[in-house]
């Protein structure tokens, strides 16, 4: 549930981000100035987002698809959410996010199933302007924009900790709440 939570937050700040951005447009022609300059319009109708996920077989991903399309609809930004029909489809991955960069998308949401992989075509995605955030997998590309996920081996370093003070009876934990591990071998 935490994932979730952290995935649609990143979503949301994602799509925020793309929101701000706007689009370009010209002066109308009718008013005084005419010297033809472009001013930036904060517009979200015509934001972009796509989302690539590692699959939408599962019903985790299709969780995550379904928070990614009403947070596109609260905010008014259009979201694509596409992703393989496996999770070991993984150049069928790339081939998608290739695909959401032709077709022009203000920004790019990544679960990559391999983040190697997905490099080339992210990197390609971030050299032609277009925000990247990484999400449970994280790519580690320069210029990348962000990376919300979990840290694996952080938890398995708390978990150790943690089974140690229990098993000599000094604390013990409820409902996994992060004051009792500090309380156990001081701030996390």
């Amino acid at each position: 549930m935490k994932k979730l939570f952290a995935l649609s937050l990143a979503l949301v700040m994602t799509l925020s981000l793309a929101a701000c951005g706007g689009k370009k447009t010209e002066a109308p022609a009718d008013t005084e100035n005419k010297t033809g300059t472009e001013t930036e319009t904060p517009t979200t109708g015509d934001v972009k987002v796509a989302v690539v996920l590692k699959t939408l077989a599962s019903e985790y991903w299709g969780y995550v698809e379904a928070g990614c399309k009403a947070a596109g609809d609260d905010l008014g930004i259009d979201v694509v959410v596409v992703g393989p029909g496996a999770e070991s489809d993984i150049e069928g991955q790339v081939s998608m996010i290739e695909q959401q960069i032709g077709a022009g998308c203000d920004a790019i949401v990544c679960a990559p199933n391999d983040a190697g992989a997905a490099q080339g075509a992210l990197q390609a995605a971030i050299d032609a302007g277009i925000p990247v955030l990484a999400v449970d997998t994280n790519v580690g590309i320069a210029g990348q924009t962000s990376f919300v996920g979990t840290s694996n081996v952080d938890g398995r370093q708390v978990g150790h900790r943690a089974g140690r003070y229990r098993r000599q009876g000094r604390y013990h934990l409820r409902s996994g709440r992060r004051q009792h591990l500090q309380h156990a071998y001081g701030r996390l």
